[in-house]
C-alpha cells in the first residue's frame, strides 16, 4: 500500500512539473512576442517622431520663441507678424503655443476707456458664430494696465477655454470674421485681420507637429519602460 502510494505522489510530482515546464515556456513566450512588439513599437514610433522633428525644425524660423529662464519651464512660439513690441496700440486676436503643442488664444484691447471685457464672440457674415468661457478678472489670464492715459486689457483662454473658437477661425479663415469683445461695461468689436488670421492658421498647423512630437516621446518612453521590465535595457 505504502509503495502504491510511493508511485502515486511521483506521478503526481512529475505531472505538476510538466505543467511547471509548460507555464514557464508560455511565459517565455508570451515575454518574446511582448518584446517584439515593444521594439516594433519603438521603431514605428522613432520613424514617426524623426519626420514630426524635421518638420518642426523646417516651420520653426516662421515664428518668435519667447522663454524666460527664471520663470518659464516651458516656451512659447507665435507669430512674427504679433510681435509685441510692433501690436502695443492695437485691439487684436493673438495666437500662441508652447513647446509642447499646446495652444492659446488672447484678445487683446487697447483704447482710451477701459471696457473689462471677460470673453470673446467671433462671427461668420451669415451669423454663424463661437464664443469663449468667460474669464473672470483675476490679474493673470484676465489683466488690464494704463500707460498715457491709454488701457491695455488683455484676456487669454487656455486649457479649452477658448471652447472652439480657434478651430472656427481656423475654418473661416477665407472669409470676414467680426470680433466682439464680451461681458464688459461697453461694446466693443473689429473685424480680424487677414494677418491675424494667418498667424492663427500657422500656430495652429504648428501645434499639430509640437504636440505629436510630445505624443511620440511620451509613447516611446512607455515602450523603453516595458522593455526594462522584460529585462532588456534600451
Amino acid at each position: 500500500m505504502k509503495l502504491h502510494l510511493f508511485f502515486i505522489g511521483i506521478l503526481l510530482l512529475s505531472y505538476a512539473c510538466n505543467k511547471l515546464e509548460v507555464r514557464k515556456e508560455s511565459l517565455q513566450s508570451d515575454r518574446l512576442a511582448d518584446l517584439k512588439q515593444q521594439s516594433q513599437n519603438l521603431a514605428y514610433y522613432d520613424s514617426l517622431l524623426q519626420i514630426r522633428l524635421s518638420q518642426r525644425d523646417s516651420m520653426k524660423s516662421y515664428f518668435l520663441f519667447e522663454k524666460n529662464p527664471e520663470y518659464d519651464e516651458i516656451g512659447k512660439y507665435y507669430a512674427k507678424s504679433q510681435k509685441l513690441e510692433n501690436n502695443l496700440r492695437r485691439s487684436y486676436i493673438r495666437s500662441v503655443v508652447n513647446e509642447l503643442g499646446i495652444m492659446e488664444l488672447a484678445s487683446i484691447y487697447y483704447g482710451a476707456q477701459p471696457i473689462r471685457h471677460t470673453g470673446l464672440k467671433v462671427s461668420g457674415s451669415e451669423g454663424e458664430y463661437t464664443e469663449t468661457e468667460v474669464i473672470p478678472y483675476d490679474g493673470g489670464m484676465n489683466y488690464s494696465f494704463t500707460n498715457l492715459n491709454m488701457t491695455t486689457e488683455t484676456v487669454t483662454y487656455a486649457g479649452g477655454k477658448d471652447n472652439g473658437v480657434i478651430q472656427f477661425i481656423y475654418n473661416n479663415m477665407s472669409i470676414p470674421l467680426k470680433a466682439e469683445y464680451t461681458g464688459g461695461n461697453k461694446k466693443y468689436s473689429f473685424t480680424i485681420s487677414q494677418a491675424d488670421k494667418a498667424a492663427l492658421v500657422d500656430i495652429r498647423d504648428f501645434s499639430v507637429v509640437l504636440s505629436d512630437i510630445d505624443r511620440l516621446n511620451k509613447e516611446m518612453e512607455k515602450s523603453k519602460l516595458r522593455n526594462y521590465e522584460l529585462g532588456i535595457e534600451n
